[in-house]
C-alpha cells in the first residue's frame, strides 16, 4: 500500500508544480504566448504574475491531496 500511495503522491505534486510556476509545463507557455499574440501592447504575464495567481490555487490543491491520500491509503484501515 505504502508504494501506491507514494506512486500516487508523485505524479500528483508533478502536477501541481507544474501549474505553479509559467515553464512548469507546456501549455502554461503556450497560452502566455498565445496572449502576447492576442494582446502584443500587454506583459501582463511574467513568471512573478503566473506564480502569484496560481500559488495559492497549488497549495489548496496539494492540501486536497494530502487529504485524499490520507483518508485513502492511512484513514481506511
Amino acid at each position: 500500500m505504502m508504494c501506491k500511495a507514494m506512486c500516487l503522491g508523485i505524479a500528483y505534486s508533478s502536477n501541481i508544480g507544474g501549474i505553479s510556476t509559467l515553464p512548469g509545463t507546456s501549455p502554461n507557455l503556450i497560452f502566455s504566448e498565445y496572449l502576447n499574440q492576442i494582446y502584443p501592447d500587454c506583459n501582463c504575464i511574467n513568471f512573478g504574475n503566473w506564480l502569484l495567481l496560481c500559488f495559492p490555487i497549488s497549495v489548496v490543491m496539494l492540501l486536497l491531496t494530502w487529504i485524499w491520500l490520507y483518508w485513502l491509503f492511512i484513514g481506511s484501515e
